[in-house]
Order: structure tokens, then C-alpha cells, then sequence
């Protein structure tokens, strides 16, 4: 056989060996499981036990994936791995996991945070979803945020949370809270002036700190060299103040998103009330 044919085949058979679908996760049982802390394990059992008494929902074994190891809940075909499916009016979802770093042959595993997702999509009115993580440490850190969004209307999606941001240019402005993030998604389930509380407080605040950049002048933005056709994006050679109409601008974005917001609170007893029913308190 000629030398160029060989090649040909050996690149074709790992061509053919590549489109092979990924072998499935590793199962566990939670008895596996051994938590760096006592609390976590409390937390762990309590939420997992809660998304498996809710009828109508698939569930799926604990499974290892990389870092990763949680359980699943969907409302669809029982994969419940396609997040795709979460756009589909009906859906709802949830997962409970915690964090190791893996060992060969290992039949238990030192596992340490835990981390709860959950959410819905409607067909009318609000959608809610939300995520939070505690001891993730370098894979996952610590957060909680909660986001409601209208079908329809990308304009009316907005999270609340320990940490989000807001962009102008090429500067980041961020809200950020050190609370502990069971304790702050726990505060915000009180009731429904606490959630609108919240929620008013963190983007107002926001809104006020970039308004007094844009007011200041603080923000640069980049004047980008030639591209030079290589796929590599030019260089930012240059930071210079935005135009008096590019301030104008960004501050109506700013204040329209806060707009959005305090008329999305107008609706605090139902956003309220759309959180606990996915989320309730005594769940996580």
C-alpha cells in the first residue's frame, strides 16, 4: 500500500472514532458521597429529597461528570441534559450536585459545596429560575442569583443576586454582596416586599454608580487598530472619552433597564410568589 493511502485510512478511522457518541457518565449512590461539611450534607439530602416528591418530573441518577456530580429533574424526555429544552413553554427543571476532584479508582468520593438549580418556563406571565453555590472554591466559588423573564420580551429579563454587572464600553460596573448565598436567597423568599426591596436597592444602586461615571467622565472606550485579516482581533491602541451623544445614550440604556425593573416590581406578589413555588423555603 502506498504511503499516502495509509495515512489516508489511519485519518479516516479517527475521523469514524470521533463521531462516536461520549460514553455515559458514571453512576453513584449517595452513599458514596462523603461531604467536607456537615452542613452541606444536611443541605444536599434536604433539597434533593424535595425535587424527588414533586410528581410529574423525571428523575435522573447521580451521575459523575468531570468535577460534577448531581442529580437531575426535568418535565421533557428524561435526558434532561438538553438545556435547550428549557426555552419550551412548560418546561421545568432542577438539579442538586456538589464538587470533588477525582481519583483513579476510587468507589467513594470526598465531595465538598452544593449547588442547587431550578426553574420553569411559562407560557404567559413571568418565568422564574435560580441558581446557588456554596464552597464551590476554584470550580464553581460562592453565588446566588434569581432571574425572571417574560416570554417574548428579551427587554424585561433581569437577575438579581450576589453578583451581576452592567457594561458601558469596555468598563464593567458590578453589584456585588459578600452575604452568605443561602442566607441572601433565603431574605429575599420572606415575602414580597423583600424581594422588591432587594431588587430596587441593587439596581438602583447600580444605575447610580454609572450614571456618576458617565456624569464624571470616567469612562474610556477602546480605539481599535487595523485588522489584519488574520482572525485575530486588533489591538485596543487607545482609550478615549465616549461622545457627549454616547454618554446620552448609555444613561438612557441604564435608566430604561432600571425602568424595566421597577415596573417588573410593580408585580412583587406574583414574581414573589412564582419564586417560593419553585423554590420553597423549607427545600433549600
Amino acid at each position: 500500500m502506498r504511503p499516502h493511502a495509509l495515512i489516508g485510512a489511519v485519518v479516516l478511522a479517527s475521523c469514524s472514532a470521533a463521531s462516536v457518541e461520549p460514553e455515559a457518565p458514571q453512576t453513584v449512590a449517595r452513599g458514596q458521597l462523603r461531604f467536607e461539611l456537615p452542613a452541606e450534607d444536611a443541605r444536599f439530602d434536604a433539597a434533593f429529597a424535595c425535587f424527588a416528591e414533586r410528581t410529574g418530573w423525571t428523575q435522573r441518577p447521580l451521575e459523575v461528570r468531570g468535577n460534577f456530580i448531581a442529580g437531575h429533574w426535568c418535565t421533557w424526555d428524561g435526558s434532561c441534559t438538553r438545556p435547550q429544552r428549557r426555552d419550551e413553554p412548560g418546561a421545568r427543571w432542577a438539579s442538586v450536585g456538589t464538587l470533588h476532584y477525582p481519583k483513579e479508582g476510587a468507589t467513594s468520593h470526598d465531595t465538598f459545596g452544593v449547588q442547587v438549580s431550578v426553574g420553569e418556563r411559562r407560557a404567559q406571565g413571568w418565568s422564574t429560575s435560580v441558581s446557588v453555590s456554596s464552597n464551590g472554591k476554584r470550580i464553581l466559588g460562592e453565588h446566588a442569583f434569581v432571574t425572571f423573564a417574560r416570554p417574548g420580551d428579551p427587554e424585561a429579563k433581569f437577575t438579581i443576586g450576589l453578583r451581576y454587572t452592567w457594561r458601558v464600553a469596555e468598563q464593567e460596573f458590578f453589584h456585588t454582596s459578600d452575604e452568605d448565598p443561602w442566607v441572601w436567597l433565603k431574605r429575599v423568599r420572606v415575602s414580597p416586599a423583600a424581594l422588591r426591596d432587594e431588587t430596587l436597592a441593587a439596581w438602583t444602586g447600580l444605575r447610580d454608580e454609572v450614571v456618576h461615571a458617565l456624569e464624571q467622565g470616567q469612562v474610556r472606550k477602546c480605539v481599535y487598530g487595523e485588522y489584519q485579516g488574520d482572525g485575530i482581533p486588533p489591538d485596543c491602541v487607545e482609550k478615549v472619552p465616549l461622545s457627549p451623544a454616547e454618554v446620552e445614550a448609555h444613561r438612557a440604556k441604564i435608566e430604561g433597564k432600571l425602568a424595566r425593573v421597577k415596573a417588573a416590581m410593580a408585580e412583587a406578589d406574583t414574581l414573589h410568589a412564582s419564586l417560593v413555588a419553585i423554590a420553597p423555603v423549607d427545600c433549600f
